[in-house]
């Protein structure tokens, strides 16, 4: 990974996702490593939440920006939007509240 390697939304909504999903599951039998969980993936969907990746008074049809669909083409499809990104980071935020 370097500076130019791009960011990509929808892997950091998936992996948010994922750490809820496994401190809920932690939840009643390791509390202190289901709290590490959440608090990685409230980090996580803050950054997601935060101008910088919200499409909020742009012209992109997502939610979410800095979506990287196609790493290895060269050169790589980066820098959109992605419906994966959207349907994760939603699952995230509704995970997140519940």
């Amino acid at each position: 990974v370097t500076s130019s390697t791009p960011r990509d939304s929808s892997a950091a909504a998936i992996a948010a996702s994922g750490l809820l999903d496994l401190a809920k599951q932690l939840a009643g039998t390791d509390g202190v490593t289901a709290a590490k969980y959440r608090s990685a993936a409230e980090k996580i969907l803050t950054s997601l939440s935060s101008a910088a990746y919200l499409s909020e008074n742009t012209n992109s049809r997502g939610t979410l920006r800095h979506a990287t669909i196609n790493y290895p083409l060269n050169p790589p499809i980066a820098d959109d939007s992605s419906s994966m990104a959207d349907r994760y980071f939603l699952q995230a935020v509704s995970r997140y509240q519940s």
